[in-house]
């Protein structure tokens, strides 16, 4: 029970707070996938920039070497020119159908790409190279390598030239400005490239915030109708138990029971007005708490009301119910019958709240002692008659005296509540169970007296006579009889 309580309170809590967690989650996965497409997009960016810077270096180292023929110089022209040579490597492998990423992050980081940014630059490559945000600058990076591999072509001639000691200052200054040409050409593609990529770089922005904006909207949307459901729900389910709480009262309040809320972790109590009336008290004249209740109960009844409830509280017990003696307000004591059950746990699993009812027993319990009393002189009586006598009800002995059973061979707790099937002969148990159900109806009363054939303990058959009347028993329709022996005079008539 209180695991199912438990788990009940978890999963209303999910039920309500998934929306908003499920919401939360999307956002702020496409925060962090827009914020890393933005940096993508701004560290192309500063590879352009790099690119730039190095061409442009490429060319100048070039124009000194091509003057002073020094080793130093071309090896500077070659690692400038390596910026664009290894973003070019870097393009052509994602260009691939599948590319080595391994490769193209090797490629881009030789390229003076940061490391970090390099891996979210070859996704946002893959992603939209085909699309109108990275088309553009993909067509100027192209124009651009293939002018860089012309100087680079260009750069390996001079170098021939001059390691070859044939050095003609004329093919030299041809060179160079075929070199210069091209590098002319380059910065109008490199102005158009940064253009392009600042293109994207605001596309992305907007195509980001659009989205964005646009998946709020729904998740929100989203959220609400789920809100409302989940409101919804949980009204219907508030005024169903309302309205269950409020039947539940009234039908406690016209039966004259009280009702008592009991807070286990703090002790204070709810009392009905029924409660407090039945004790005398007006509405609000008892203090409810729990040590009051205590203070209240009979001192010979106290130790078993307590150890009863403790079981039940502790699960020890199935359930709570036992009759106990209450002081009224004259100063008297009150007989009660008293039942509760757990209805709310706390997390931990410990019981938090119990409801129950307060029945008044007292005029049963003094009807309960006055029959003790007439029980005992009849009993008196029964045991002393030559008749068997019992009481009949639901098609079964509830009652008989000591000599009914004798007669059997049963012993008055094996003859009690005994089904008439058992003791009853099947020749007679057709008429038997005939007259009893006409008997305790509210029809005339039937034949006075008849026999009846009995099957004995030990299996031997009895006839006894039957002389049975209709009477209230314990509020119930009965059966009363009495049951004579007339088997020797049964044997009698069978020998004439």
């Amino acid at each position: 029970m209180r695991e199912i309580k438990i788990f009940s309170v978890n999963k209303q809590l999910l039920e309500t707070i998934w929306p908003f967690c499920f919401i939360v989650t999307i956002l702020l996965f496409l925060g962090i996938a827009s914020m890393n497409m933005l940096s993508s997009v701004r560290a192309f960016v500063g590879g352009e920039s790099l690119w730039s810077k190095s061409q442009k270096e490429s060319v100048h180292h070039l124009n000194v070497y091509a003057r002073s023929h020094a080793d130093g110089d071309y090896q500077r022209f070659l690692n400038a020119i390596a910026v664009p040579l290894n973003d070019k490597a870097a393009k052509l492998e994602l260009q691939k159908s599948r590319p080595n990423i391994n490769k193209v992050t090797q490629a881009l980081i030789q390229g003076r790409n940061h490391p970090d940014d390099v891996h979210g630059m070859a996704k946002l490559f893959l992603m939209f190279q085909s699309t109108s945000l990275m088309r553009p600058s993909i067509q100027y990076w192209n124009q651009g390598d293939q002018l860089i591999v012309q100087i680079m072509q260009l750069a390996k001639q001079l170098r021939q030239r001059v390691q070859s000691g044939n050095v003609n200052e004329q093919e030299i200054s041809t060179l160079l400005n075929q070199v210069d040409a091209l590098d002319a050409q380059l910065a109008p593609i490199a102005n158009a490239f940064t253009e392009s990529l600042g293109d994207a770089s605001r596309k992305a922005q907007n195509i980001i915030i659009g989205v964005m904006f646009s998946i709020t909207l729904l998740l929100v949307a989203l959220g609400i109708v789920f809100t409302r459901k989940i409101i919804l729900r949980n009204a219907a389910s508030a005024n169903a138990l309302q309205l269950s709480e409020e039947r539940w009262k009234f039908a406690l309040e016209g039966a004259s029971d009280g009702v008592w809320d009991w807070n286990i972790k703090t002790n204070a109590l709810l009392l009905s007005r029924q409660w407090s009336t039945m004790l005398g008290y007006a509405d609000d004249a008892l203090d409810a708490h729990y040590e009051h209740w205590e203070q209240r109960i009979h001192p010979e009844d106290l130790s078993k009301v307590l150890s009863a409830l403790q079981a039940y509280v502790s699960g020890d017990a199935e359930k709570y119910a036992i009759e106990h003696r209450l002081k009224c307000k004259d100063g008297g004591y009150k007989w009660i019958l008293t039942r509760g059950m757990i209805v709310s746990y706390e997390r931990d699993g410990k019981p938090l709240r119990m409801v129950g009812t307060h029945s008044d027993i007292h005029e049963q319990k003094q009807i309960e002692a006055s029959l003790r009393e007439s029980d005992a002189n009849q009993r008196a009586l029964l045991e002393a008659m030559v008749d068997g006598v019992f009481v009949a009800q639901e098609d079964r002995f509830i009652f008989a005296n000591p000599l009914l059973p004798k007669m059997l061979g049963y012993t008055e707790n094996e003859f009690t509540n005994m089904p008439f099937e058992k003791v009853v002969a099947p020749e007679s148990l057709s008429i038997w169970t005939k007259r009893f159900n006409a008997r305790i109806s509210d029809g005339p009363e039937l034949i006075k007296s008849y026999p009846v054939k009995f099957l004995m303990k030990t299996g031997e058959n009895i006839w006894l006579d039957l002389h049975p009347s209709r009477v209230i028993f314990r509020g119930q329709p009965s059966m009363l009889g009495i049951l004579r022996d007339i088997s020797k005079q049964k044997e009698a008539e069978d020998l004439i």
